[in-house]
């Protein structure tokens, strides 16, 4: 690998590929890197009123959409929301990866900064349901700017959310440099 003297880079160059890196290693790759991205280790963290990103929550204190604040939102674009869990039935065992509990698109900037969403349900919200004896669950919400009308929602409805391809909903709606925030919180169910 070539250093910075056998490259002859100025400073500013220097700056802008370091820039450049820490971009692409953040939120502006979610396509390809959507899987790997760490809700809590990201630029922009949604504000959810449950608290803290990965914040432990009773499935019995998710039970009914949670308020959501985004205090960057431009009231001028329109975003679109997503939550998933990438751990069922169990974090052993994620056959059914991505989980859809909630989608909700063309919800409005000044909506966003106020917490009351203005979109449209495309899924309705589902709180944590994860299986006795499956041990922690994490919940996902991804926050997209979205760049217009969404080219596919087709089988966004309430019927099977088991193993939704998020990615490839991600791509087909031209949404895989579009992901501004997210949270994740975590869910078990403790009865026995």
């Amino acid at each position: 690998m070539a250093s910075v003297r056998q490259l002859q880079l100025s400073p500013s160059s220097v700056v802008v590929i370091v820039a450049l890196w820490i971009v692409g290693g953040t939120l502006e790759n979610s396509c390809q890197d959507l899987e790997s991205i760490e809700p809590c280790d990201v630029d922009a963290v949604l504000d959810v009123e449950f608290g803290r990103c990965g914040v432990r929550v009773t499935p019995a204190a998710a039970s009914a959409a949670p308020r959501i604040t985004y205090s960057k939102a431009a009231d001028d674009k329109k975003y679109l929301l997503v939550m998933v869990d990438p751990d069922a039935p169990s974090a052993r065992n994620p056959k059914m990866r991505y989980w859809r509990h909630w989608v909700m698109s063309d919800i409005s900037g000044s909506s966003l900064k106020s917490g009351h969403l203005d979109g449209v349900t495309l899924t309705e919200y589902n709180g944590p349901s994860p299986p006795r004896g499956s041990g922690p669950h994490r919940y996902h919400l991804f926050l997209f700017e979205q760049p217009g009308e969404l080219r596919s929602s087709s089988g966004l409805g309430n019927g099977n959310r088991g193993k939704w391809q998020l990615r490839d909903f991600v791509r087909d709606n031209q949404l895989c440099h579009s992901l501004v925030a997210s949270y994740e919180f975590i869910s078990e169910n403790q009865l026995e």
